[in-house]
């Protein structure tokens, strides 16, 4: 929805997206480089490739052209995740083969497979939790909601998937780039597309991942991250915001595409002028499932905008459909006649601090239009909100919440309503 009072966009935002890279593929996994070998020229040896062998091959074949060549192989299968799923699946490759034994990276989780295959119930090691332990709570990598889920899914794996997955830890430069794969895992991703992911990120700076990583900034003093491409879809914005928190792998599927925080003008009329293409489709798609109008963000002068934004029960079922990504579904509550004021700050600020985030609607005093918002997370008193009209990240305080003078950068002040979340999956590690 467009800003309160106000139908002026204002100056662009400063792109934060990666340079574009040669990419086709869809969200469910994406293809980051095109192969630049025939990949009918690629033969890898059942049960015998190891995450080394997938790093040498992605240089020459891009990350295409060594999926097909592991698929062609039978190490690996490639299937699409569930849409929802209240218990993750196990991911199983075809092969029965082992990887070889590698040595862990400096700071990594020290795990051997020369002995055989791990029991399950001692995959995950105190070494694991505590380089976990030292991500959780850093801004954009891992909050302990996802964390407390690792364990459960490593026990679920086959034997030959969790033996890859060790290794690419082992083989990870950092342990943020260690978190952010055992983040995909708990995302629900399979084996091919944490493959994929694994060699897209290796050895890349902290920098890099907390940029294009996540569709919500943290590197950029809160400016930067996905904004909406239409006039009244906050609604999708949103809800693409809340999947990239969750999801690196499609957090880059997007951001691969371009820039995701410019204010394209015309991007219904002239979508050859958005700067990617991938988050307009996104976004009109979302719109289209929802029962929203796309139009343009800035109308012609004495053009009224024919758009129309979604409702919250649409909003909610937005955000509902990737509870296979979260293992959340979230029921809508309006403020004041569902919860009070207070006890939804109370709802805020339990979720938000293990990091779970809430999608919320906000206005202006008492009725009438709104906007949509994603709650990010909360420290000291304040929350991070993440407002698709400008893609910035702003921290409100929670007296700003309760008196209804939230300073929104789209105008609006008042918290409406909430989606009060209910967790699907159980949780190995509390938080």
């Amino acid at each position: 929805m467009s800003p309160a009072g106000t139908t002026d966009v204002g100056a662009p935002q400063q792109s934060s997206a990666v340079k574009p890279v040669r990419a086709t593929g869809n969200p469910s996994g994406g293809e980051f480089a095109a192969p630049a070998v025939p990949a009918s020229l690629v033969r890898l040896t059942p049960g015998a490739a190891t995450p080394r062998d997938v790093l040498h091959l992605q240089r020459y074949a891009g990350n295409a052209g060594t999926i097909r060549a592991l698929q062609r192989s039978g190490l690996i299968q490639r299937e699409n995740p569930p849409a929802a799923a209240p218990a993750p699946p196990s991911t199983t490759p075809a092969t029965t083969g082992t990887s070889a034994a590698t040595t862990p990276a400096t700071g990594g989780a020290p795990a051997s497979t020369s002995a055989g295959p791990a029991a399950p119930e001692t995959r995950w090691t105190e070494s694991d939790q505590a380089m976990i332990d030292r991500m959780v709570g850093r801004s954009g990598v891992i909050e302990s909601y996802q964390a407390g889920q690792i364990a459960g899914f490593i026990r679920r794996m086959s034997a030959p998937a969790y033996e890859m997955f060790r290794d690419w830890l082992n083989l990870a430069e950092s342990d943020m780039e260690r978190a952010f794969l055992c983040k995909a895992l708990v995302a629900n991703r399979n084996l091919a597309e944490i493959t994929e992911f694994a060699a897209r990120i290796s050895g890349k700076s902290e920098r890099w991942m907390l940029r294009n990583l996540n569709l919500v900034s943290f590197t950029m003093g809160g400016s930067g991250g996905v904004t909406q491409q239409f006039d009244a879809s906050c609604g999708p914005t949103a809800a693409e915001a809340m999947r990239g928190t969750y999801d690196p792998i499609y957090a880059l599927y997007i951001r691969s595409g371009g820039g995701v925080s410019q204010q394209t003008a015309a991007a219904f009329t002239q979508p050859e002028t958005a700067r990617n293409q991938r988050l307009v489709r996104e976004q009109s798609r979302m719109m289209a499932t929802a029962g929203g109008v796309t139009d343009d963000r800035v109308q012609q002068p004495g053009v009224a905008s024919s758009g129309a934004g979604i409702t919250m029960a649409a909003f909610i079922s937005l955000c509902n459909g990737f509870t296979g990504t979260t293992g959340l579904r979230f029921r809508a509550k309006d403020v004041p006649t569902d919860l009070s004021m207070s006890a939804a700050v109370t709802v805020l600020r339990r979720n938000l601090s293990q990091g779970i985030t809430i999608p919320a609607f906000v206005g202006t005093g008492a009725s009438g239009n709104g906007h949509f918002v994603m709650f990010i997370s909360a420290a000291g008193g304040r929350f991070m909100i993440h407002d698709p009209w400008t893609g910035e990240a702003v921290w409100q305080t929670e007296n700003q919440i309760l008196t209804s003078t939230m300073a929104l950068p789209s105008g609006w002040n008042t918290l409406w309503a909430i989606g009060a979340p209910r967790r699907t999956r159980p949780q190995d590690t509390p938080t």
